[in-house]
């Protein structure tokens, strides 16, 4: 019986061992949620007051595939380009399945221009901001309409992510 009591306590002692590590990894940052041990997370950036879950496209060829091939997005969803310096970067729909719109943001994390329900059959032909741009983000189409994103709308980006944030 104390054998038994002896081997309890010491995986009770290990497995407490093992949540505090991932307790005191998790609270490094300044922000704890308890979903950061135990569920993966998106980051999250806000163009206005509205959240949108990001993948963040930061190296050349994330870039170049974008949305290409996929099924779709989820209705709060997007793709955070992240290019390396302000410019009229152009956006084309290859591969595409979906209607998309475009946010382009600049390099002081304001809205500069859109492209509204891009169709996947507009490819070749390739859309550009108004104004240099710093990011943009693909989101479903009608995105932009349904929740009133306009131009000099302030960005909030996932700054963790982000090599030079603002």
């Amino acid at each position: 019986m104390a054998n038994r009591i002896m081997r309890w306590s010491n995986w009770t002692a290990i497995a407490v061992g093992v949540l505090l590590a991932a307790f005191l990894f998790a609270t490094r940052s300044n922000e704890f949620s308890l979903s950061k041990l135990f569920l993966p997370t998106s980051p999250v950036m806000h163009i206005g007051d509205v959240p949108i879950r990001v993948t963040i496209a930061d190296t050349n060829d994330e870039r170049i595939a974008g949305l290409s091939g996929k099924e779709g997005l989820d209705e709060s969803e997007g793709l955070l380009f992240v290019f390396p310096s302000a410019d009229y970067h152009a956006m084309w729909m290859k591969d595409m399945r979906f209607p998309i719109d475009i946010i382009w943001i600049g390099e002081d994390a304001r809205v500069i221009s859109v492209n509204e329900n891009v169709s996947p059959d507009s490819f070749p032909r390739t859309f550009r901001p108004a104004r240099p741009a710093k990011y943009a983000v693909e989101t479903n189409a009608h995105f932009v309409k349904t929740f009133g994103i306009h131009e000099g709308e302030d960005a909030r980006l996932p700054m963790e992510y982000l090599e030079n944030p603002k």
